[in-house]
């Protein structure tokens, strides 16, 4: 009935979205969505509304084009969404297509505070594999260490290196980085990321005493 009295009513807007995602109504979700979208006057606010649609479509809906389009919307708006790059980002490299995600990736990486923190060790390892994928060995090396220095018990960001390290003998070059990946493992007490590091040292030790 608010609505009916006023369609610029927001919080009714706000509590019949609600109710439609509780009842796991997507399309009556981006219904409500789409008509706050309408209503607010403040970019910040409607790239914010746009991105939520997108979300839903990808996640949901598994809809990839209606998701780019209301992104398309949102940075049109508001070109350094942080959450609207972070989306499109996951889209490119869910659907693997590693040159349209590499510069979203590069251009986040660049500015690390416009992602949630607790996704942050994850945006670095996508730079990295997205590199790798694209031939640009050191940026996949550089980006995956970053991720390391964040998250050091990340195991996918650890593998990801080994990996490339284990294509050619350059890892001495980085025992550092290593030996520093170590001693914070072992700050924390993170017995599975610790058994991965000294495996992989071992392995290097052997297969240099090999060489010599």
């Amino acid at each position: 009935r608010a609505i009916e009295q006023d369609k610029r009513c927001v919080p009714a807007l706000h509590g019949l979205r609600d109710i439609f995602r509780r009842q796991a109504r997507p399309k009556r979700v981006i219904e409500s969505l789409r008509r706050e979208v309408d209503i607010w006057d403040n970019p910040r606010e409607k790239a914010s509304v746009h991105t939520r649609i997108a979300e839903i479509y990808w996640t949901d809906q598994n809809d990839a084009v209606s998701a780019l389009t209301h992104l398309d919307s949102a940075l049109a708006l508001v070109p350094d969404s942080g959450a609207a790059l972070q989306l499109l980002l996951d889209i490119h490299y869910e659907r693997r297509l590693w040159e349209e995600a590499s510069p979203i990736a590069n251009t986040l990486s660049q500015h690390p505070e416009t992602v949630r923190a607790e996704r942050r060790a994850e945006l670095f390892l996508r730079r990295g594999i997205i590199a790798k994928h694209l031939g640009h060995r050191r940026e996949a090396i550089d980006s995956l260490k970053i991720a390391l220095d964040i998250a050091p018990d990340n195991s996918d960001a650890f593998d990801a290196l080994a990996d490339l390290f284990a294509q050619d003998d350059e890892s001495e070059a980085h025992l550092e980085f290593f030996s520093d990946l170590q001693s914070a493992l072992e700050a924390h007490q993170n017995r599975p990321g610790l058994s991965r590091v000294k495996r992989f040292l071992g392995r290097q030790a052997e297969g240099h005493y090999a060489l010599e």
